[in-house]
């Protein structure tokens, strides 16, 4: 919905404003917000705000002042503000417009003493400072908004865009190694980490409280655990129904991201439901027919709207990586910019998503495998990792113009194997499962990586905030365009979590009304772009990866042949790409 910028002193200082922020780290939040810009400032806050319009249109704005004395900004939106409008206390209603969603916030919010955060259902990231000179920051359960700070001696910086950071900071700042490396086995860094010492983010879920007497953190949700009960079909079509109707509440008009498979297929038959009768939607079609799955959709009424090797140039690709303000791996960055660069051409400002649905109900085709390759893990150890590893080289020397699907599965599997058994479902679902293998991560000693031994906890507490959810947010609010999940709504994520779930196969989804369409095996291609085509439209660049031990004379040989790469290769290519591209730009802040 919005960005800001926030300057928080921990003492009261004297009668002077707090310092202005550097107009280049504003310029970066400007696309998040491009409807209009406040600027509030004392002794204690400078705060700028960028704003994206949705709701409350006329009385939405913020910095927002309460009667109380509290201070607070968000990005965002909250969908059960009137719910919550119901339950202020009449002195809280006063002059206070409850389609401003973010205005109702943070008044029920002061009303109940900070302490209910968990009664939000939405997606924001929120700063609070108190009478107290208490500074409280919070994100949405799921993790769909950023919220990045740094702290020294006397102030706190926050901000919703990293890159603003990096700039607010410049010339105290070190590249995080071990943070590095975790990027480069599992596509991310640790939640709450990032590639720079010192710059941090606030968890999913996590509210956070400063003070000059130091800081307190607590988690006020997390993921509830799978249950062993059979699905009450009627009460989560009923939840579905419910959160499709919050993510559609809007005063500039509804679109959808559609790509006819079951999650979106169920988004778009409760919008229709709800009396949206002409959807405006959005889908993505390709030349290349391995990687093009609109045609396996029962949906008659589905039609690419946009053909990706018709809009992919180098000009485009280069929007794609300056819209990333940390470097994001995952290639399906490139086909969601063109769905919101076209969404937001025809002035389409929410964008509703399936995102979330498969992280409930086991969806993704790892739970396929996941006990198949758990046992031939146990077996393969048995076997010498030089040996995996020439299979691995051996497999990879030619593109895979034959076997696509089969040889990139097993790339994955034994690339995994060479790591530590709790890390391995990490390393196989990652994009940046091969770049790892190159780059030798799993021969390093070093603080363990994120534990993968459970898949379906590994995909809800890192894949989905630390990679998908990333790329939507920073590939829709670059466009000013506002992306909407809502099976990520916590009441439909509880009623579904309850349901005992094995493998997921080809069995229909719970809330699913097509119970014919998982017979049908759809074909996927997991990496979700032709990445060859992608590399062949970009010049050579000039290689500054020093750090990892790639020689540029190896990367220039790699680039030459990057038409004509396995997809394991194509992928590391691509990630090495982006991440040249911002340590270039990063080298510029490091040296101020």
């Amino acid at each position: 919905m919005c960005g800001f910028i926030l300057k928080f002193a921990l003492e009261s200082a004297s009668g002077d404003l707090i310092s202005e922020f550097r107009e280049d780290s504003l310029e970066l939040l400007e696309k998040r917000g491009p409807d209009g810009r406040n600027t509030y400032a004392n002794n204690k806050i400078r705060a700028d705000f960028f704003r994206l319009k949705i709701r409350g249109l006329e009385n939405g704005s913020q910095p927002v002042l309460t009667s109380s004395g509290h201070i607070g900004l968000a990005n965002g939106e909250v969908y059960n503000s009137d719910e919550l409008y119901a339950l202020l206390p009449d002195d809280y209603k006063v002059n206070l417009d409850k389609r401003a969603d973010i205005h109702v916030v943070v008044n029920y919010l002061v009303s109940t003493g900070m302490s209910s955060w968990g009664d939000i259902e939405g997606m924001f990231a929120m700063a609070i400072v108190t009478p107290q000179n208490e500074l409280f920051l919070a994100r949405d359960k799921t993790g769909q908004k950023p919220l990045f700070y740094f702290t020294d001696k006397t102030e706190i910086v926050v901000s919703s865009n990293f890159q603003s950071l990096l700039i607010e900071k410049a010339g105290d700042l070190e590249l995080n190694t071990k943070e590095l490396d975790q990027w480069l086995t599992l596509g991310s860094t640790s939640p709450g980490e990032t590639l720079m010492h010192g710059i941090k983010e606030v968890l999913p879920g996590q509210v956070m409280r400063f003070s000059k007497n130091g800081s307190l953190g607590s988690l006020y949700w997390t993921w509830p655990k799978r249950g062993k009960f059979r699905p009450n079909i009627q009460e989560i079509r009923g939840k579905v129904n419910r959160a499709v109707k919050r993510c559609s509440i809007s005063e500039v008009g509804v679109s959808l991201a559609y790509s006819g498979g079951e999650d979106s297929l169920t988004i778009k038959n409760e919008l229709m439901s709800l009396g949206h009768k002409s959807i405006t939607y959005y889908s993505l079609g390709f030349d290349n027919s391995d990687f093009d799955e609109t045609k396996n959709s029962l949906d008659s009424d589905l039609n690419a709207s946009i053909v990706f090797e018709n809009e992919m140039n180098r000009k485009t690709i280069h929007d794609v990586i300056a819209l990333m303000d940390e470097p994001i791996s995952d290639p399906a960055c490139l086909a969601f910019y063109l769905i919101c660069k076209v969404a937001r051409s025809n002035k389409s400002k929410v964008l509703v998503t399936g995102d979330g649905g498969d992280e409930s109900t086991k969806g993704y085709e790892a739970f396929r495998f996941e006990a198949i390759s758990n046992l031939a893990w146990v077996a393969i150890d048995l076997v010498p990792k030089s040996y995996r590893s020439r299979c691995i080289q051996y497999i990879n020397k030619s593109p895979d113009n034959k076997y696509l699907s089969i040889k990139n599965k097993l790339t994955r599997f034994l690339v995994a194997s060479l790591f530590p058994r709790h890390q391995r479902w990490g390393v196989a679902v990652s994009p940046n499962y091969f770049l790892a293998y190159l780059t030798g991560q799993f021969d390093k000693v070093r603080p363990p990586l994120a534990n993968a031994d459970n898949l379906e906890t590994y995909f809800q507490n890192f894949v989905l905030p630390q990679i998908y959810l990333k790329k939507a947010d920073r590939m829709s609010m670059g466009q000013g365009v506002e992306v909407r999940a809502p099976f990520l709504d916590s009441e439909l994520i509880g009623e579904l979590m309850k349901i005992r779930v094995k493998g997921r196969g080809h069995a229909p989804k719970p809330y699913s009304e097509n119970m014919s369409l998982r017979k049908k095996k759809l074909k996927k291609h997991g990496l979700g772009v032709p990445l060859s085509f992608v590399l062949l439209q970009l010049e050579q660049p000039d290689w500054v990866l020093e750090i990892l031990g790639l020689e540029p004379d190896y990367l220039n040989k790699v680039w030459v042949r990057r038409g004509n790469l396995s997809t394991g290769e194509a992928q590391a290519l691509w990630s090495l790409y982006v991440l040249n591209e911002k340590i270039k730009l990063w080298k510029n802040y490091l040296e101020m």
